[in-house]
């Protein structure tokens, strides 16, 4: 369950991670040059909280892993016995 919130949540940020990136860029004119280092700022606060949360899901992988290898080790042993 928190797996697949981290999941949803870095994936919903993505159609605003590219409008950034093109105002980051200075794409429209509309945008005065001065901005744009703002815009380009945000835009990187937002590639760092989409690293963080592709870090958060590589560990929750790595737990539920290590959870399903003891619980199968668990299971292995009372069959044993």
């Amino acid at each position: 369950m928190v797996k697949k919130e981290v999941l949803h949540t870095a994936s919903d940020h993505w159609p605003t991670a590219r409008s950034l990136a093109r105002f980051a860029h200075g794409e429209f004119k509309l945008i005065r040059a001065h901005l744009v280092p703002y815009y380009r700022d945000v835009y990187d606060s937002l590639l760092h909280i989409s690293d963080l949360a592709q870090g958060y899901t590589d560990s929750l992988t790595g737990i539920l892993q290590v959870y399903l290898n003891m619980s199968s080790n668990q299971t292995g042993e009372v069959v044993n016995c």
